[in-house]
Parts: C-alpha cells; sequence; structure tokens
C-alpha cells in the first residue's frame, strides 16, 4: 500500500485552491491553472517520496480530503476534480510530465479515485492511498 499526501497549494489569499464539482473556481482558465498546480504537487510529492513505478494492476485509489476547516455539513464528492487531478499527475505524458508512477490511469488499470472526508488538518491536504487489488484465480 502506497500513502501519498499531497499538500492543497495556496492562492495570494492563503486559502488551498480546490477544483470542486460544485463550481466555485471562476473560469476555465482559472481552473486550469489551479489542475495544473495540483498534478505538478502530485507528481512532485510521489518523487520527493521515490515512489517506484507499479507493476501489478489494477489497483484501487481512495482520496481522502483534509480540509483546513470544519465546515458542519459538506460532501467529499465535490473534491473529485482535484483528486483526478492529482491521480494525473502520477502518470506521465510528454504533454505535462509527471511522477511514471501509474502505467495508465485508465479503468483497465485504475478503480477510482473514490472519495472520502478526513479529518480537519492545519494545513488542507488531499491524501492517495494506492493498493493493488487482488484478482481471484480462474479454476
Amino acid at each position: 500500500m502506497i500513502r501519498l499526501t499531497i499538500p492543497a497549494p495556496c492562492g495570494a489569499d492563503g486559502k488551498p485552491l480546490w477544483l470542486r464539482l460544485n463550481g466555485g473556481h471562476g473560469n476555465r482558465y482559472a481552473r486550469n491553472h489551479v489542475a495544473q498546480q495540483w498534478r505538478q504537487a502530485a507528481a512532485w510529492q510521489a518523487k520527493r517520496a521515490g515512489l517506484p513505478r507499479l507493476e501489478v494492476y489494477p489497483v484501487r485509489i481512495v482520496a481522502t480530503v483534509h480540509l483546513d476547516t470544519t465546515p458542519s455539513r459538506w460532501d467529499a464528492t465535490n473534491w473529485l476534480p482535484t483528486a483526478k487531478h492529482c491521480v494525473d499527475g502520477l502518470v506521465w505524458n510528454a504533454r505535462h510530465g509527471g511522477a511514471d508512477v501509474l502505467t495508465d490511469d485508465s479503468n483497465r488499470f485504475v478503480l477510482g479515485p473514490d472519495m472520502r472526508a478526513g479529518d480537519p488538518w492545519a494545513d488542507a491536504a488531499l491524501v492517495l492511498t494506492i493498493e493493488t487489488i487482488q484478482q481471484e484465480a480462474t479454476a
């Protein structure tokens, strides 16, 4: 099992830059800029941790959102776009680079990311947990 913590990139105001399904992140150029920051942060953290290239597939990815606040109600699934860009950062491609941990993030290789709500942390972060799915042998 691999556990990778990706600190949330912050804007000029010091607030975490999240991508959410329920909006709130401006026009498409602003979204692209934030998406790039998350992709690069995930790739950098994976390289920094020395994560190897995975050879056994499929894998399950669980993404746990740790906010820097304690909202009374929130839905972790709304943070799916953030998790998707982090998973993209773990795949190598010529255009965006990446950490080359995953061969591909298509359904053939990856199940998820499944979203979970984590405890509040002083500094917002997304934690990716990657586990190999054991395939049952067919007789």
